[in-house]
């Protein structure tokens, strides 16, 4: 009856008002439940080949009912990512006519080759091969259209194009899925490693029939925005929930009980100092290393420690200690020798006043005192510390937070103290937020509220969002010791502040001066990034760090725009749709008769560069045997004889005893000794402990690798040995078997043991997220092995006419040494022999960035020095 009446009141409106109405309406309708494309990220991530087959991601369009499409044909539009992973080959989408033809996209990123196939019940009707490096590329966005006629079918992917005849009898029965299928017929679990997003079904006139943009979305499905048809998805991973869940990305435990720590924030880089070695994490690698140093930083309680980007150097402090403490990354040395520990102002906050040069603190906490001391120290080391108090503008606190507002101000947020500074006067938690000018000394505060909930303290950093007038940071219960991290959202110039938690929360136990979290913001990445001390036993600190894309998204406005209302939505959406059907089918078809004239065929530079790549030798696939794998190329993956990950199942301890045999036993065929193994993990322990250790860490490694199968750990005279059998896949084994006959006779190295060893490598470095001491020299043996070997035989008459080949050697020394200059020359110039001059100017402008990152100083070449082969 609503309906009526609003279409009967519809028809006495003036028309020029009523499509404007219709239009808002329209607006409303779309953004109010949409994402907003440009702020954050989305699309359904694939689980591959990383894990079992009952593991990896399927997406199905539609599976209620087949789709029935337009006779005269369709279109299946998408964007996607594929991303470098050990084992590339997959399918992208099939589509299934009548379950009796399929149409297969097929893409196999080490090969840089997409497969068009057709098949049907007869078998293989068509098979249609692309090779184009410069097309078929990891972690770009790419558009594929696959437009059916009645008698043809045109494929786009990126720049390749190709235009097949199909068997398809009719389109009324469409089944569409990506990445694995269960359909009776043409099944599949081999899933292309990919990221999906903006599905778009589409008749041939240009109008949307069914839109998946792969947003929002509930546990298992997503709706599409037209009719609200639902595509069900298994094991995806949702790029947007990035956006709501933070993620751990890499977890470390040190013997000392407070670590230092600082962030680079530019750089993407976090800094963990114990007093005898400095951890670097990157952002942008997703890689840790460790460093032994001269010199010992400034230890204590919280964090004394940040870093200076402009003079890329850390600092370690005390206001107590006259001297700034440097730290010198390229002599790796402190420019302090004393063993200093300090015992004041805890938890107080710092930041780098770059406008005066100067280190400024504000707070803290030491002797049962809290303050609201502003303490200031140049650089440059020309001054002492100069230290004013800032009580009562603002009350002494520790526990708060602070960000850098601008050149002159500060933001200080919350916090735990009381009035007079004295722990025993009524210490209280403070929800207020300041503006502190910090070259005037001038506090404003700008508001406080009222909290009635659980009490809550600050994480030491806070990130500023001035487009939305809007503060971040980390909040948790300082009463308890069990408690949780959340990112909790303030607004700066409001009238009702008030706490707005983002996202899901972080476990973080609470241990008062001996647990410690920040907080920081890599534009770079568009992530936050936490970081979380907590100490434990007598000396032990776990250090995690954890990522969330930015900006945070509230996680109700993640789940289906039609959920709790898709009536209504549906209807108003329809009703607007009918209106403007007229309008808008008028320019998609104008926009479509325009696109179809660019898709008929390819041009003659296309075919000459695909003809030309057509016609290299294609790579041998190197089969596997059984599910049981161990992988330290690029990372430590183990998975049982059943395909089942179980890399989880090694603690530290286990994991660290298990590479030291297996990497032992590879160099030596006797393994190593008991009091070696005694020495390197039980080196604090009586020699009667130590032994008993080593025997209960060795019976829990024994459960485990039974499951893997293949595996055995022996003791004999004196020796202890890990053995592989040959049905196990150790990419680490293969290279090193294939380096030593190559060393032996260089003769030996075939075209397939190359291509096998080109494929084990491409993942990069030897365990590059595990640190240990022993494990150094195993990792500078590797990188040096592989790296000559490859870069030694680019000149040999049977490899250096195949520049596919000689291409993906380059991109191996570079993934071991980014700044390798023998690689990046050879790259440049076969991506110049073959055409791709931008690709070849990227690649060098990339190294080239790396290279200044690392050392500080540009190469002694240009591009132009490398480029003239052309």
């Amino acid at each position: 009856m609503f309906i009526q009446l609003t279409l009967v009141s519809m028809i006495h409106i003036n028309k020029k008002y009523l499509f404007s109405l219709l239009l808002l309406l329209y607006v409303f309708v779309c953004k109010s439940h949409a994402i907003d494309d440009k702020k954050y990220g989305y699309g359904l991530t694939f689980w591959a080949h990383s894990t079992n087959q009952d593991q990896r991601t399927s997406l199905e369009l539609a599976p209620d009912a087949p789709l029935h499409l337009p006779c005269d044909g369709f279109s299946l539009e998408f964007d996607i990512k594929l991303r470098k992973e050990v084992y590339t080959y997959g399918y992208v989408t099939r589509i299934i006519s009548n379950d009796s033809s399929c149409l297969d996209l097929i893409s196999y990123l080490v090969s840089a080759k997409v497969n068009v196939v057709f098949t049907d019940d007869g078998g293989v009707v068509e098979n249609k091969e692309f090779i184009n490096p410069s097309c078929v590329m990891a972690n770009k966005w790419m558009h594929v259209n696959i437009r059916f006629t009645p008698n043809s079918v045109y494929v786009q992917m990126g720049k390749l194009k190709t235009v097949l005849p199909h068997t398809f009898k009719s389109f009324k029965n469409i089944k569409i899925y990506f990445g694995g299928s269960k359909h009776s017929h043409f099944f599949s679990t081999d899933v292309a490693p990919m990221t999906i997003r903006n599905i778009v079904i589409s008749d041939n006139k240009g109008k949307e029939l069914r839109k998946w943009r792969l947003a929002q979305h509930d546990r298992n499905s997503t709706l599409d925005s037209i009719e609200g048809a639902k595509a069900l998805v298994k094991n995806g991973i949702w790029e947007i929930d990035k956006h709501t869940k933070w993620a751990l990305i890499e977890s470390i435990e040190i013997d000392n009980i407070n670590p230092q720590s600082a962030y680079d924030d530019v750089g993407g880089r976090i800094f963990i100092a114990s007093s005898h070695r400095l951890y670097i994490y990157s952002v942008y690698s997703n890689r840790l290393d460790s460093v032994s140093f001269a010199g010992h930083p400034y230890m204590g309680v919280s964090s004394q420690l940040v870093y200076d980007r402009e003079s890329d150097r850390l600092i370690s402090y005390s206001p107590t200690v006259a001297k700034l403490n440097f730290y010198d990354f390229k002599r790796r040395a402190w420019s302090s020798t004393a063993n200093i520990v300090v015992t004041m102002r805890q938890h107080h906050n710092r930041f780098i006043d770059f406008t005066r040069k100067e280190l400024v603190l504000f707070g803290g906490y030491g002797q049962h005192h809290y303050n609201a001391l502003l303490s200031r120290v140049p650089l440059d080391g020309s001054k002492q510390w100069h230290t004013v108090s800032l009580a009562p503008m603002i009350c002494p606190r520790y526990l708060s937070a602070l960000c850098v507002e601008d050149k002159n101000n500060v933001l200080i947020m919350g916090g735990h103290g009381s009035k007079s500074g004295k722990q025993e006067e009524s210490p209280t938690n403070f929800y207020d937020l300041y503006r502190l000018n910090f070259h005037t000394g001038v506090c404003r505060k700008l508001w406080d509220f009222q909290n009635d909930k659980d009490h809550f303290a600050f994480g030491n950093s806070m990130v500023l969002d001035s487009a939305t007038n809007s503060v971040y940071a980390l909040t948790y219960n300082n009463d308890r010791y069990n408690t949780f991290l959340y990112l909790s959202r303030f607004k700066i110039n409001t009238k009702s502040p008030a706490q707005q938690i983002m996202g899901d929360s972080i476990i973080y136990n609470f241990l008062d001066i001996h647990s410690y979290c920040d907080l920081f913001l890599c534009k770079s990445t568009s992530s936050l990034y936490a970081i979380v001390i907590q100490g434990y036993g007598d000396n032990n600190s776990k250090i995690s760090f954890y990522r969330l894309a930015f900006p945070p998204i509230l996680e109700k406005d993640v789940l289906p725009h039609y959920s709790g209302g898709y009536s209504f939505y549906l209807v108003v959406s329809s009703l607007i749709i009918t209106f403007m059907i007229v309008f808008l089918i008028i320019v998609l078809r104008t926009m479509k008769e325009k696109k179809k004239t660019g898709m008929a065929s390819l041009t003659d530079a296309e075919e000459k560069l695909y003809g030309s790549l057509d016609d290299t030798q294609p790579v041998t696939i190197y089969e596997e045997k059984g599910y049981s794998k161990i992988l330290l190329v690029g990372g430590f993956l183990v998975t049982d004889k059943r395909g089942q990950n179980i890399t989880g199942e090694f603690t530290p301890t286990l994991k660290h005893l298990f590479l030291f045999l297996l990497l032992n036993s590879m160099k030596d065929e006797r393994g190593t000794t008991s009091q070696c193994l005694d020495e390197t993990f039980w080196f604090d322990m009586s020699k009667s402990n130590a032994s008993n250790n080593r025997n209960v860490n060795i019976r829990k490694l024994r459960l485990i690798v039974d499951r893997i199968g293949g595996v055995s750990i022996s003791s004999r005279n004196g020796y202890w040995n890990l053995s592989l059998d040959g049905e196990v896949v150790c990419d680490y084994r293969d290279i090193m078997q294939i380096l030593g006959e190559f060393r032996k006779r260089e003769s030996s190295l075939t075209r397939e043991k190359l291509e096998l060893l080109v494929s084990r490598a491409s993942g990069g470095d030897l365990l590059p997220n595990i640190s240990s001491e022993w494990l150094d020299e195993y990792k500078s043996e590797y990188g040096v092995a592989v790296t000559e070997t490859l870069l030694s035989i680019i000149d040999h008459p049977a490899f250096r006419s195949d520049m596919r080949l000689l291409l993906k050697i380059a991109d191996v020394v570079l993934a071991i040494d980014s700044i390798d200059e023998d690689a990046i020359r050879l790259k440049c110039r076969i991506l110049n022999q073959m055409g791709q001059k931008g690709l070849s100017k990227q690649s060098f402008d990339k190294f080239c960035n790396e290279y200044e990152r690392l050392l500080n100083t540009h190469p002694d070449f240009s591009y132009k020095d490398i480029a003239g082969f052309s």
